[in-house]
């Protein structure tokens, strides 16, 4: 089934055989929970209040005593709400598709269900027919027990007019289409027909038969053209598109007393023209009313498509060029001659024409003549090319030599007899070193050629040599280089002038990514033997950078860090550099801290670092190579002081004491330090009752009055962050002066 975002789903399961008991649900092989889940009469329900595309999946309702006897189904979510295309904004409103249509979440099309075409499914095509044209024919009775599955978001569906898990169901009373899930609901006397739905009387028409054909009507403010018929006034008129768009090359024949007919091209607009044509008859209006579908774009049309020799056993390709129209849906298939519909392996899409390359393996019973189909809305094309299976033609003998001295070695080249398909059109001698796998190749040589000097060769060394033979059509004029790699549908092409190339290299690839390789021989339109396709991966190279880093302060001594891994990895990334410097960067190379994160990580705690403090973070993906870095800068929290105020200091008289400190040194700060608290206590003094003297101050100075004359004191200082106090001093001894005493 297929439902929309937001969507109340309900999938209902009934048993067909006697009830084993409790029942189970799976999504993709993972139980559900049971409270999900409700059961009635002879049926067991799972219900999702609002889908979301993370719903779509395999559902599975089996008894829990009997695990095998269980339903499936598929749930596909529409990316968009209902009625809505074009995620992730879901901002275009779909067509309204009839008779069941699904709008296509990307293109915003109709997907229509088997037995029916159009823009809007609008065309009932009646039984035993299927296509997008409705082109094709079931074998008999009807495409009974046969499921057709077409592009998500449609899914899979019976025919028009079947139904059940096998498609043998016919639709009941007042139901029809694919599955049986439209209701016909026909009106002003309409008839449900199980295939194609309402069939309306003569005066009606519509999905439900709801609209006049001929009404009696008042035509007021349209802009019409008036004829007289035998003293009857005749309007006739577009009222839909409005405006018309100009140049629609309208011409009107009202020659024939009896008629009037209209010609015109619907350049433009696709979908519904709406004419009306009305008379005047004694005192009353009547209207006749037409709607005509445009379903626009040009006729496809197939600009090359050429005959192809292939060697045996190897596999080639047949080439089909169709010209390309913007904003046109094209589907291009190969027919082959037991009709088998044969899809494309390749497309190159391009401004001007397309490129669709079907692969075809050399073998006898796949010779014959082959027929390129491009369909678009506005029709089909066709056109036929032959693939012929060659032998190669292939020396009988071996070459035999004639003389051998002085580096020069004369060969009979033994060209006659040779199996295989000819007649001969060139020939060329290739040799090369024993020890080595690089053929040289001659120029090319007339087929009547007996012999043949080599020259210049090493002496006292071992040479291979053989001849190849090229039969009448082979003598091509380039080489074409077809590669792309697996996760692309889109090919690329070189060519290579020079047809004696044994050796080319591809350059501007993606770095470790697996490349299919195909060379062509050419000769002007005509596609000759093709080699194997080579599959072969690129070498590892740096990864891109670490995208979408997010660094948060967690505590005042660590920092969470997040990235998604590099666009390209242009390899298999080993783990992840990570590091913390201060900002601005130090010159100690104790401020850095490096660490490691595994490869199958995107998150990761940094710790042992200093509170309050300014760091940039870095990170850089690592495979046999080091990526480039990504920064983002960090600071640490707050925290408490590890350290006290030092060199403590005092001035007394006989009943005060003043004292002086340094701060507190930077790297134990832990943050801004707000106050300073001081504390003044009696040493003799151990009664919890005498508490300490204390004050809390901002300056680096502190004084402590109405002190006993000749008292020694103990003095501590702490510093306070927004978080809290950190560490007293050490005890710092004092005395104010005694009594009557005088300070020097």
């Amino acid at each position: 089934m297929t439902v929309s975002i937001g969507d109340q789903v309900v999938i209902e399961m009934t048993f067909t055989n006697r009830d084993f008991g409790e029942v189970s649900w799976k999504k993709d092989d993972v139980v559900l929970p049971k409270d999900t889940t409700s059961t009635r009469a002879r049926s067991t329900i799972y219900t999702i209040m609002s889908a979301s595309t993370s719903d779509a999946g395999i559902y599975y309702a089996h008894f829990d005593q009997h695990p095998y006897l269980g339903g499936f189904t598929r749930v596909i979510v529409r990316e968009c709400p209902a009625r809505f295309w074009a995620p992730p904004d879901c901002s275009e409103s779909c067509l309204d598709c009839m008779h069941g249509g699904i709008c296509d979440t990307i293109t915003g099309m109709c997907i229509c269900p088997p037995g029916f075409m159009g823009n809007l499914c609008e065309k009932a095509c009646g039984s035993n027919v299927y296509g997008p044209e409705c082109n094709h024919y079931c074998q008999a009775d009807s495409c009974r027990s046969m499921q057709f599955c077409l592009p998500d978001p449609y899914g899979c569906s019976c025919a028009t007019g079947w139904a059940g898990s096998t498609c043998e169901v016919e639709c009941p009373d007042g139901l029809y289409g694919a599955n049986c899930n439209e209701s016909c609901e026909c009106q002003n006397g309409g008839s449900c027909e199980r295939h194609v739905g309402c069939i309306c009387p003569d005066e009606w028409t519509g999905i439900h038969c709801h609209r006049p054909t001929i009404s009696k009507k008042q035509f007021m403010n349209w802009s019409v053209r008036v004829f007289m018929c035998n003293a009857i006034q005749v309007y006739h008129l577009i009222a839909n598109p409005d405006p018309v768009p100009p140049n629609i090359n309208r011409t009107i024949d009202d020659s024939d007393q009896s008629s009037i007919r209209w010609h015109l091209t619907p350049f433009g607009i696709d979908g519904n023209w709406d004419f009306a044509c009305s008379i005047d008859y004694r005192g009353s209006t009547y209207t006749h009313n037409l709607t005509v579908t445009a379903i626009g774009g040009p006729f496809p049309e197939i600009k090359t498509f050429h005959n192809v020799e292939a060697n045996r056993d190897t596999t080639s390709s047949m080439e089909c060029r169709v010209v390309t129209t913007a904003g046109v849906e094209m589907d291009v298939k190969l027919r082959n001659e037991q009709g088998d519909l044969i899809p494309h392996s390749r497309h190159a899409p391009g401004s001007r024409s397309s490129y669709y390359l079907f692969h075809i393996d050399a073998l006898d019973e796949n010779e014959g003549v082959y027929t390129c189909v491009a369909t678009s809305q506005s029709g089909q094309t066709e056109r036929d090319a032959t693939f012929n299976v060659l032998d190669p033609p292939v020396p009988a003998r071996a070459p035999s030599l004639i003389t051998n001295s002085n580096g020069n070695v004369n060969l009979y080249l033994n060209t006659i007899p040779f199996v295989g398909d000819g007649p001969l059109e060139e020939i060329f001698v290739q040799y090369k070193l024993s020890t080595s796998q690089t053929w040289s190749t001659t120029g090319s040589l007339n087929p009547s050629t007996t012999s043949y000097r080599l020259e210049n060769l090493n002496d006292e060394t071992q040479y291979e040599v053989r001849v190849v033979l090229n039969p009448v059509g082979q003598a091509f004029d380039r080489i074409n280089i077809y590669y792309h790699s697996v996760d692309q549908y889109v090919f690329e092409v070189v060519e290579v002038n020079d047809v004696s190339a044994t050796s080319y290299v591809l350059r501007g690839l993606q770095q470790y990514q697996i490349y299919k390789v195909q060379v062509k021989l050419m000769k002007c339109g005509y596609v000759g033997p093709a080699g194997n396709i080579l599959q072969r991966r690129t070498k590892e190279g740096a990864p891109g950078p670490v995208r979408e880093l997010h660094v948060h302060p967690v505590t005042y001594a660590s920092v969470s860090i997040t990235w998604q891994r590099p666009q390209n990895e242009n390899g298999i990334i080993r783990y992840y550099n990570i590091s913390a410097a201060r900002a601005p960067p130090g010159t100690n190379l104790s401020d850095v801290v490096v660490e490691r994160a595994d490869a199958n990580e995107i998150s990761y705690l940094m710790t042992n670092l200093k509170a309050a403090t300014d760091y940039v973070i870095s990170i850089r993906a690592v495979s046999t190579l080091t990526g480039p870095v990504v920064t983002q800068e960090v600071t640490t929290k707050e925290w408490v002081p590890f350290a006290a105020p030092t060199n403590i200091r005092f001035e007394s008289s006989e009943t005060t004491l003043n004292f002086t400190f340094d701060e507190i040194i930077e790297s134990e700060r832990n943050g801004v330090i707000e106050m300073y608290e001081a504390k003044l206590q009696d040493p003799t003094v151990t009664s919890i009752a005498v508490p300490p003297i204390t004050q809390n101050f901002t300056q680096m100075s502190v004084m402590f009055d109405k002190l006993t004359p000749g008292r020694q004191y103990t003095f501590n200082v702490r510093g306070w962050t927004a978080v809290g106090p950190g560490v007293w001093s050490a005890d710092a001894i004092s005395s104010t002066m005694p009594g009557n005493a005088i300070s020097v």
